[in-house]
């Protein structure tokens, strides 16, 4: 009889922590699916180093090689040399969003109005934007696939 009652004691505490992390993972993923797209100058302000980096990094020069080659307004090319381009307060065009120009931080980490929001700590910060994003690579760098050669065009 003890060793039934301790099994249900075990049960109903794994079953409690199994819904604790459940209600986190879901209140982190309704976070991204309501933030917006921020500027950049934004995600500089905190993270300075990577902001160094970053500035004169292939990413954020992206940009530069479709206007070179007259493409700034192709939407196959837009998708992966921009920030957020088609989807909901992305890049859409120079003058509309120039702070989304090349592949920023967002491009890979998501959306960023929430994960600045004043008063959030380090932890609900973290929970406000994707962390691990290298599952996004994939999406621009395409494995074995052939880049769209705009020069021979």
């Amino acid at each position: 009889m003890r060793k039934w009652i301790i099994t249900i004691i075990l049960v109903s505490v794994c079953f409690v922590f199994a819904l604790i992390a459940i209600s986190k993972a879901n209140k982190a993923i309704a976070g991204q699916a309501n933030a917006k797209y921020v500027s950049e100058k934004k995600c500089y302000m905190c993270h300075k180093a990577l902001a160094k980096t970053h500035e004169t990094s292939k990413h954020a020069l992206s940009f530069k090689c479709l206007l070179d080659n007259n493409q700034d307004k192709n939407p196959k090319c837009l998708q992966c040399h921009t920030t957020g381009y088609g989807k909901p307060g992305g890049f859409t065009d120079i003058k509309s969003t120039p702070d989304l120009i090349g592949v920023g931080c967002q491009a890979c980490h998501g959306p960023g109005s929430e994960h600045i929001e004043i008063g959030l700590s380090k932890e609900e910060r973290k929970q406000k934007i994707n962390i691990n994003a290298s599952s996004e690579c994939v999406k621009c760098h395409k494995i074995h696939q052939k880049h769209i050669d705009i020069k021979s065009k």
